[in-house]
């Protein structure tokens, strides 16, 4: 607003004259206020109101690209956002109180960060005043549960003093661990005014450019020479862009974090023998040297801890506690409370219905940065990354045909059509339901979206909740890929695992995420065998797992460079699952079929009798509210349905 008030005298003098449409108006100003101040001059100057739109989508997208999984909502309207507060906070509390008098949710029985979530709660890391979720300023006190929702465990986020920047600020048993990077911007990161990526931008010419450029533009008013006026506009966007953006502290390739050092009996990394002799007993570069061996030592964990693998490079051969089967752990940035192993109780693999909706969760992954389900960008087919999207459904869907397991489900897939059809697709609804043409479509799309009683609000955000749902791709990963054991494994089905790691290192909608899979799974271990069989298929995607794990915010409580393992054990997750546990967890044993991948077939008699046992089972499930005739089994597909839509 002072960015605003400063500049309003020259706006007033110089800017076009602009639509009528007060919220127009004020989306602009907040952008403006965000912008610096020789860009606020210039969306107002040069661009008028129209491409100051045009800047709100650039902005957008910026900050989702540059920001953590929980801000990929900034795509979404503010009727969207608020249905999905509702949902989360109603979700979250079922009617009960949490501790005290707080609006948190209650305890859950085996998850440490019950009170975490969208839209939930977190732990104060200060003793100060907060505006809570209802609007109003309230005391906390350092430790504990609060209003307050931040992508991390703890709000605000805490601080992480950088030893790099700011050398000699480690104590005296601590060392400066230092990771370093490429550096990546500002080269080709700003965006152009039609939102197009790839520009590089120059702040230092443009500062001085900018005001030559007014002076110019002034005496070409004067003079009304319209063919100047022209050139100019064009110069000025060729040279600095009205929606170029550059955030040079976030573009640093080295920073540095204090932690303590390694004591006795804990699991360590050798130093290079020969760097003390260049940069000193206490040089802060360590290099891990994988050719040596630990000494013999009676290293058996005990019965509660599990040991990691040898090449479990981020922590090697150490004792850790057993991440326990059937639980997805809440954490501050996704949903993890509709689990598809709550619903097996104990029997292994999943049934045909959980399989089918943990594929609806599947088929919307793509890049959250480019376009995010809760926003009408993703689902519009008249645009290029819509079709962009459909592509990637296609390749979703070819994968999980590949390694269906028939065997144990003794049925196929849906069909890709029928798989579209479950989705809470707002695009589909319009053209098929509101009888619009993909044009219309694409316009009354984003129009409705901003009103929380239309039925494209509410697609939207259901598919934001189905979308933000990992546990459900990850159930499916393991319960394709522990089913392949006792197949025959083909070439296609090889190529399919590892058509699946590459799916998730590019397409996951969280690209911290994926970076880390791409970085820290797939560059470490390579990509799922080809030359292997159902076993190995099946430990890569274990291992992989597990490596992730260790790293993630449901693990960590948060980004992993602001909790150190063991940092918050109160609310840490358990993150190394054994190998038998997801053995005994994920593997259907196989009773009378073939191991071609298909059923065998079977007599009359035989096949009268899995009929009736299917049967059975199903009206199990039923009984449970996970069938296919129930509410929850129905969860996901209803907005698919026609006469929901109707």
């Amino acid at each position: 607003q002072a960015i605003l008030e400063e500049n309003q005298p020259f706006v007033a003098a110089k800017v076009r004259p602009r639509p009528s449409d007060s919220q127009t108006s004020q989306t602009c100003a907040m952008v403006s206020s965000l912008l610096p101040w020789f860009l606020v001059r210039l969306v107002n100057l040069v661009l008028g109101e129209e491409s100051c739109l045009i800047q709100v989508a650039s902005r957008q997208q910026a900050l989702a690209r540059s920001g953590s999984p929980g801000e990929y909502g900034h795509q979404e309207t503010a009727a969207v956002r608020s249905l999905l507060k509702d949902h989360y906070r109603k979700k979250g509390q079922k009617g009960q109180k949490g501790l005290g008098n707080s609006n948190c949710p209650p305890k859950i029985p085996g998850q440490k960060m019950y009170f975490a979530g969208p839209d939930a709660c977190s732990i104060a890391s200060a003793n100060m005043m907060y505006l809570a979720h209802d609007g109003h300023i309230k005391r906390a006190v350092k430790g504990e549960i609060i209003e307050m929702n931040c992508d991390d465990v703890m709000c605000p986020i805490p601080v992480i003093p950088d030893c790099y920047m700011s050398p000699g600020i480690c104590k005296a048993d601590e060392w400066c661990w230092i990771m370093q990077h490429e550096k990546w911007g500002a080269w080709a990161m700003a965006p152009l005014p039609d939102g197009t990526f790839g520009h590089t931008p120059d702040v230092g010419y443009c500062s001085n450019y900018i005001p030559a450029y007014e002076k110019a533009y002034a005496k070409a008013m004067e003079k009304n020479d319209q063919m100047k006026l022209k050139e100019l506009n064009k110069s000025l966007e060729i040279l600095c862009p009205s929606s170029a953006q550059t955030f040079d502290n976030a573009w640093r390739p080295i920073r540095g974090q204090c932690l303590p050092y390694r004591q006795e009996q804990q699991s360590c990394f050798q130093q290079q023998d020969l760097a003390p002799a260049f940069t000193g007993a206490l040089g802060p570069r360590y290099k891990l040297d994988d050719k040596g061996f630990p000494m013999e030592r009676p290293l058996a964990c005990a019965p509660d801890l599990v040991c990691t693998a040898p090449n479990f490079n981020v922590l090697p051969s150490t004792c850790v506690q057993k991440r326990p089967q059937n639980i997805c752990y809440y954490g501050p940035w996704w949903d993890s409370s509709d689990c598809p192993r709550d619903h097996m109780k104990g029997k292994p693999g999943l049934t045909y219905d959980l399989v089918v909706q943990a594929m609806i969760s599947a088929a919307m992954l793509y890049p959250g940065e480019i376009a995010w389900t809760g926003n009408c960008s993703y689902w519009d087919r008249t645009t290029e990354i819509g079709k962009s999207v459909l592509r990637v459904r296609e390749q979703i869907y070819k994968i999980a045909v590949e390694l269906w397991p028939w065997v144990v489900l003794k049925r196929g897939p849906p069909s890709l059509e029928e798989l579209g059809e479950m989705l809470p697709d707002p695009f589909e609804y319009l053209v098929k339901h509101e009888h619009m043409t993909p044009q219309q479509a694409s316009v009354q799309c984003a129009s409705q979206s901003d009103e929380s009683n239309t039925m494209v609000s509410h697609l939207l955000t259901e598919a934001h909740i189905l979308a933000a749902q990992p546990n459900k791709v990850w159930s499916l990963v393991h319960f394709f890929t522990f089913n392949l054991i006792d197949l025959q494994i083909t070439e296609s089905k090889a190529l399919a695992s590892q058509a699946l790691a590459t799916l998730l290192a590019q397409n996951f909608w969280c690209n911290d995420c994926r970076s880390f899979f791409e970085v820290g799974v797939i560059k470490q271990f390579n990509l799922p065998p080809l030359d292997g069989n159902g076993m190995q298929i099946a430990r890569w995607w274990h291992h992989a797992h597990n490596v992730a794990s260790e790293h993630v915010a449901t693990t960590r409580a948060g980004h992993p460079w602001i909790h150190q393992i063991d940092a918050l054990k109160e609310y840490q997750n358990p993150f190394y699952m054994s190998w038998d546990d997801a053995y005994e967890m994920w593997r259907v044993p196989l009773l009378s079929a073939s191991i071609s991948g298909r059923p065998a077939r079977r007599s009359g008699a035989a096949a009268s009798k899995s009929s009736k046992s299917s049967e059975s089972s199903e009206s199990s499930a039923a009984g449970r509210g996970t069938g296919p005739g129930t509410e929850r089994g129905r969860r996901g597909r209803a907005w698919g349905s026609r006469k929901n839509w109707r």
